[in-house]
């Protein structure tokens, strides 16, 4: 049992550090009176889509595979968003 529970422990450590990182960030909150400072992007989780429709045999499927990968992620970071894959 203590074995299953360490699998899961492991499996779950992206996402607490993760979150510590992201609690970390200063939130943009100034004191009263204070200039603003410039607006930093929002950090933002995603999950991409990273199933291949079709087996990858060849650098043509590689490179059509890291396009889509490069799209999902470029659609994230044009809306304003600073990226942190999942």
């Amino acid at each position: 049992m203590s074995l299953e529970n360490a699998i899961n422990a492991v499996g779950n450590f992206k996402g607490v550090e993760l979150a510590k990182i992201i609690a970390a960030v200063p939130s943009g909150d100034n004191e009263e009176g204070a200039e603003p400072s410039p607006s930093a992007p929002a950090v933002k989780l995603v999950k991409l889509n990273v199933a291949s429709a079709a087996p990858l045999k060849d650098e043509e499927g590689v490179d059509a595979y890291l396009a889509g990968l490069k799209t999902q992620l470029m659609a994230e970071i044009s809306a304003g968003a600073s990226v942190i894959v999942q």
